[in-house]
């Protein structure tokens, strides 16, 4: 039989809720101090700060953050398949939370990596779509092509890129997708023509 345990006194009331707000500025302390861990190349300490606190966080918001340190710990400290696992996690979890666009867009790029290429191209166009206004877009886009660009599909990456240059013209994804527009374009001109348009071949 469950019992139901009513709290009447306002001063019990105050001293719950100021035990809840501690602990969660404890968390948020914590992962301060992986954050400056990390930054001033200690990931070992970050790391060992943070392998506890992941299991005691699950269910909480702050849950997606401290992964995606723990990932970049690992990341540092050479542990890749610990970096993809901890990314994995995190972007399993819910994706309207602080850092769930870092996660996806970190574990987009091993994906990517690791030569992934439909893992990473489902993941690059949920992030455009839950995350349009993020200044990591033209990055996404300029993944999410070369994964097109890998596959084969060129009229896909050419979309990808020229969605960049178009919207994004000027940061580093932009410049870069200038070129691979023209890699795209050769490459569709030539598969049209048997091959032989007398340009340069891509690599």
């Amino acid at each position: 039989m469950k019992k139901i345990i009513k709290i009447s006194c306002p001063a019990c009331i105050v001293t719950i809720l100021f035990v809840g707000f501690a602990a969660a500025s404890d968390i948020e302390q914590k992962l301060d101090t992986a954050s400056f861990l990390l930054e001033t190349g200690k990931p070992d300490s970050a790391a060992v700060l943070l392998y506890d606190l992941v299991d005691t966080l699950a269910g909480n918001d702050s849950q997606v953050r401290a992964l995606f340190y723990l990932a970049e710990a690992s990341g540092q400290l050479g542990r890749f398949n610990e970096e993809y696992s901890y990314l994995n996690t995190a972007c399993g979890l819910s994706p309207e939370v602080e850092f769930a666009d870092k996660a996806r867009f970190s574990y987009s790029r091993i994906l990517l990596d690791r030569g992934e290429l439909d893992p990473c191209i489902a993941l690059t166009r949920e992030f455009m779509e839950l995350y349009s206004d993020s200044p990591l877009i033209p990055d996404v886009h300029y993944m999410n092509g070369i994964a097109y660009l890998r596959q084969g599909e060129y009229q896909r990456d050419s979309n990808s890129f020229n969605e960049i240059t178009k919207n994004h013209p000027d940061t580093s994804a932009g410049k870069e997708a200038v070129m691979k527009e023209g890699v795209c374009l050769d490459t569709t001109v030539r598969k049209i023509s048997g091959g032989n348009t007398g340009g340069a071949q891509h690599r």
